[in-house]
């Protein structure tokens, strides 16, 4: 994609884009945990609360050696998901590494709704954590500020901590960084 010359253009594969699809709408099949790869090994960032993946005792930080059999070890993300994905009420084997020690887990996929946008509170400061974008998020960005705001914070933090959300906000609004002040009237 280099011809075209944006560093956010990509090409999927039919496959890939219905994959892509499913995701920025927010919602898929599977076991519910955000992945990530490091040195060609998949490794969980974290379970999807309310997940088969949380339900089944995944952690985050766990290395994902094999599912259904397949190893994953550099597939890279996109497909090693493949093998984890799969359809509604269905079983995969995953078998992870934990402190050293092999385990193999079977956990019954589901329908999974990815949250875009997630708030907490840390004391009088919220903190509003970017997921991921999707078809939503520009809209609900900015109905969470408002309802954030009406709860008279000390202050927010809005957490970006993944260099795809920042090409993101890059591409899609023209903006490198944010500062967030609050007035009080």
């Amino acid at each position: 994609m280099k011809a075209v010359g944006d560093p956010y253009t990509n090409f999927f594969r039919p496959a890939e884009a219905d994959n892509f699809s499913q995701q920025i709408k927010g919602e898929l099949s599977g076991i519910g945990a955000q992945v990530e790869e490091k040195n060609g090994s998949i490794f969980v960032v974290t379970p999807i609360p309310g997940s088969p993946a949380e339900r089944a005792g995944v952690m985050a930080g766990d290395e994902l050696l094999e599912a259904d059999g397949h190893a994953l070890k550099g597939l890279g993300v996109d497909r090693a998901v493949t093998y984890i994905r799969g359809q509604r009420g269905t079983t995969v084997q995953i078998k992870l590494r934990r402190s050293g020690s092999e385990i193999l887990l079977g956990i019954v996929r589901d329908s999974i709704s990815i949250p875009e946008i997630s708030v907490t509170w840390q004391g009088d400061i919220a903190v509003v954590r970017l997921v991921q974008f999707g078809e939503t998020t520009a809209k609900r960005i900015r109905s969470i500020f408002e309802d954030v705001t009406k709860k008279n914070p000390k202050g927010i933090v809005l957490d970006l901590r993944s260099e795809e959300h920042t090409s993101e906000l890059q591409s899609r609004f023209g903006i490198s960084y944010a500062v967030f002040c609050l007035k009080k009237k």
